[in-house]
């Protein structure tokens, strides 16, 4: 039989009509499973069931579900897919057709007849059956849904759900959760009493070193199904603790991937997954083929920070050039360097410049920016001193070079510029400028020696640099070293090698710009100089990292040297501006030299270079560190230029001092001419002895001598009392000014009102002592004003140097005696830095790890979760 001999209509007809009743089938077989639970959600939504007793209920909803699972295995067995023969057998019987047609065209003749007569009545037969299929119509189905629903109980229910759904209203949702839950009462009857417990799971991602973040928590605690969306740092590390697993572990899959689990002890286990690559990850988790977890986590990579130059430069006042730059990074800015690289309409002529291949070159210097923690975005202006290179008034470019905390690196726009040039007003400081000038720049021997002729003259003409004998001994050297680089015909040739004489050649550029300055502003911008180019030095070699620890002992050396020359010029500047104040109007000086000297030493400007010689003798990197940025910003503070400018000091200050000290020396007199009588009345007492011993003239001399006495006593009384009388006024001016009475100047009223007591008494050694010491009460007073006027010139100098004060002043204090605001001094705080945090984030993952080991008792389990709770 072969059923593709019939037409491919007759094919499609018999395919249809095998369809249709297929389909009549399935639906007359499955009207009770669709009709069913309809009529028990009408029932349900027309809230039929809470009028029930809870026994009915459930009784109801077991036969439900019994029924249901009945109609469901019945449909099952009963439902076939039609036969083609039954199928052609009933087109043939319904279409009325004799003969068999489609049962004749699927038929074959037998191999073994080969007759042609045989053949050709075959051929016959079939073109007859062939006009009978014109015949065939669709075969109907021989069931219909009367014969398994007569009464039409499944449109009955469609009617009570319609009705049920209309009527419910706003609490559908709740009367079909009602209808399908079993009620309470057969809940408890039912469900057991104990039930297996529910695994546990702790998750957490770990960013990694260069992201600067916290552990961030999943999950903790029971685990039936969680999931989500996760991004992540490239290099992160997903952990998992997996416990209360009993025999059957989980299985983690990454990207399709199973991943092993670490068996810690009996039912706990531990995974951790790191995603070094910048992509999606698919993390799932499966216990007994459902999935627990499932995260989508990406990946993204560490970007390159990005620097951007502002491509304008200024000119300070002093000469600097002043710039802009902004840094952003996802992450934190680790490190920025600036590099000042000659312009390329500059090469010509700096190839021929007699300069040595370093000055050649870029210059580069770092930036500092915080670290404690990386910032993700940095803006400011700042300024560089740039005058003593030989590129100052020469075209250059200005770039910036940056680094992230996760080592990528990132280089700014490039910006053209010219350098300024210090501008100098003493024309010795200008004309030895340009000789420097003219030795960098010039490859012409005759100007070079044109140079030295007047660098000679100048040596020899000390009147006009005030026969400074520093600046003479310079100019000096630098003329016999230069006579020996250019005077002499084989100067150059008789060098051991180039670089030696340029290097020579340096040094003397060197040494005239240093008495340039010397000669413009004074040693302390000599000593400022050389102490930022240390600064600089050393916190470059400490940056690259690549110091020995003998090299690192030779520069900590060099600076303790380098501080201390700056401590000393900047101390006798400071004196000196001091004493000028003072002394500029001699009419009116209110406080003599001898206290002039005390005050200058009060000034304690070398408290701050004592700590930091502490912080390099130590020879730890981080506290030298920290002495480079506290340095640094004491001489922005601190500069010489703005150090000629501060504002003058206020002669009132003064006028204290000065009428203390002349009380002190009208006190001291005072206690000289009672010593003297003290003496005379003691040499007098010895007389008596002898008269008495002689027996000669007592009662005739005894009321003279006691009358003259007296007098003496009082008039020393007197003199006592105007004393504190002045005393008295001195302290008003105090009290109005610092809001009360120095403690020393009470008790020196004190001991005054006593002396002058035992003066009338008289009693001469008690007042004598009094007198002492209210003497070293006005002493002791005198120190402390003395010390008081140091602070306050130290903060005059620092205000008028562009800093801040650094004593608190009135007002600037909290309730609790610290400073308000952003004046607070938090340098001395000890906060932990990078590998600290490290440390303590191990700590807290060790401590985890053993509050999830189950096998150590209770105890101890509570005791690691309470030191958690710190955390």
């Amino acid at each position: 039989m072969s059923f593709y001999n019939l037409p491919k209509s007759t094919r499609r007809l018999l395919r249809f009509s095998q369809c249709r009743l297929f389909v009549t089938s399935l639906v007359i077989e499955t009207w009770p499973v669709l009709t069913l639970p309809l009529f028990y959600l009408g029932l349900g939504l027309l809230d039929v069931f809470s009028y029930m007793p809870w026994w009915l209920h459930a009784l109801t909803l077991l036969v439900f579900i019994s029924a249901m699972l009945f109609f469901i295995r019945r449909a099952f067995l009963r439902l076939k897919w039609p036969d083609v023969r039954d199928i052609m057998r009933k087109l043939e019987i319904s279409s009325h057709v004799a003969h068999r047609p489609l049962n004749n065209l699927t038929d074959q003749l037998f191999h073994g007849t080969r007759s042609d007569d045989q053949k050709l009545l075959w051929k016959k037969h079939l073109l007859r059956a062939r006009e009978q299929l014109t015949q065939i119509r669709l075969l109907q189905p021989d069931r219909s849904l009367k014969q398994q629903d007569p009464w039409r109980l499944g449109f009955l229910a469609i009617l009570v759900f319609a009705a049920g759904f209309y009527f419910a209203g706003d609490s559908r949702n709740l009367r079909i959760s009602q209808a399908l839950t079993p009620p309470q009462e057969m809940a408890e009857i039912v469900t057991p009493s104990w039930k297996p417990p529910l695994m546990e799971m702790t998750a957490w991602v770990t960013p990694p070193a260069y992201a600067g973040g916290e552990a961030q928590y999943l999950h903790s605690g029971p685990l039936k199904s969680i999931g989500g969306k996760i991004t992540l740092p490239q290099d992160s590390t997903l952990t998992m603790h997996i416990s209360k697993t009993r025999h059957f572990p989980p299985r983690v899959y990454v990207d399709g991937t199973r991943k092993d689990l670490i068996f810690n002890n009996e039912g706990h286990y531990s995974i951790d997954i790191d995603f070094a690559e910048a992509r999606d990850f698919d993390v799932v988790m499966k216990r007994f083929f459902l999935k627990r977890a499932h995260w989508t986590v990406t990946s993204v990579p560490d970007q390159a920070p990005q620097i951007k130059l502002e491509d304008k430069a200024a000119e300070v006042e002093t000469q600097e050039i002043e710039w802009s730059y902004s840094a952003v990074d996802d992450y934190g800015i680790a490190k920025l360097d600036m590099y000042i690289t000659p312009d390329a309409s500059l090469q010509s002529k700096l190839d021929k410049a007699p300069l040595t291949p370093e000055e050649k070159k870029q210059y580069h210097f770092p930036i500092s920016v915080p670290q404690d923690p990386p910032l993700r975005h940095i803006a400011e202006t700042r300024t560089t001193d740039m005058t003593e290179s030989v590129f100052a008034g020469q075209p250059v470019v200005l770039s910036i070079l940056g680094e992230d905390t996760g080592g990528q690196v990132g280089q700014s726009n490039p910006f053209k510029t010219v350098l300024p040039m210090r501008q100098f007003k003493h024309p010795v400081a200008k004309a030895l400028v340009e000789i420097r000038q003219t030795l960098a720049w010039s490859n012409n021997a005759a100007e070079r020696l044109n140079a030295w002729t007047q660098l000679r003259g100048i040596a020899t003409a000390p009147d006009q640099y005030r026969d400074d004998i520093t600046v003479f001994l310079s100019l000096t050297v630098a003329h016999m070293t230069l006579e020996r680089l250019v005077a002499s015909p084989y100067s150059r040739m008789n060098q051991k090698t180039e670089d030696q004489w340029l290097k020579r050649l340096k040094n003397v550029r060197e040494l005239l710009w240093k008495t340039a300055l010397h000669i413009e502003d004074g040693s302390l911008a000599v000593a400022a100089r050389d102490l930022r180019n240390a600064l600089e030095q050393l916190a470059e070699k400490m940056e690259k990292g690549d110091m020995t620890e003998e090299e690192f002992q030779k520069l900590a050396a060099e600076m303790q040297e380098t501080m201390a020359r700056y401590m000393q010029a900047l101390g006798e500047e400071l004196r000196e501006k001091m004493q000028n104040e003072q002394n500029g109007n001699q009419e009116n000086q209110q406080m003599s030299q001898e206290l002039m000297d005390r005050l200058a030493e009060k000034m304690d400007v070398g408290s701050m270079f004592q700590q930091w010689q502490q912080m390099s003798e130590g020879g730890s990197k981080e506290n030298m560190q920290k002495m480079i940025e506290q340095m640094r910003k004491f001489m922005e503070q601190m500069d010489p230029e703005k150090l000629k400018n501060a504002q003058p000091f206020d002669n009132k200050e003064f006028e204290n001092i000065g009428d203390l000290q002349k009380l002190i020396e009208k006190q001291q007199e005072l206690i000289e001419k009672t010593q003297e009588e003290k003496d005379r009345q003691e040499q007098k007492q010895d007389q008596k002895k002898d008269q008495q011993q002689n027996k000669q003239g007592k009662q005739e001399k005894k009321e003279p001598q006691n009358k003259k006495d007296g007098d003496k006593n009082k008039e020393l009384a007197k003199k006592q009392g105007e004393i504190r009388k002045e005393l008295g006024d001195i302290s008003k001016k105090m009290d109005e000014k610092l809001g009360e009475v120095p403690e020393p100047m009470a008790e020196a009223d004190q001991f005054m009102k006593q002396a002058g007591d035992g003066l009338e008494e008289p009693d001469i050694p008690t007042a004598l002592k009094s007198e002492q010491e209210a003497l070293e009460a006005l002493q002791k007073g005198m120190d402390q004003e003395l010390e008081r006027l140091a602070d306050l010139l130290e903060n005059v100098m620092m205000i008028g140097g562009g800093g801040q004060p650094q004593g608190p002043q009135d007002g600037e204090r909290d309730p609790l005696g610290r400073q308000d605001g952003d004046n607070i001094d938090t340098s001395d705080l000890d906060l932990p830095d990078e590998k600290e945090r490290t440390k303590i984030q191990e700590i807290i993952r060790e401590l985890r790890r053993r509050s999830n080991d189950y096998q150590r008792p209770d105890f101890e389990k509570e005791y690691y979760d309470r030191l958690l709770e710190r955390f």
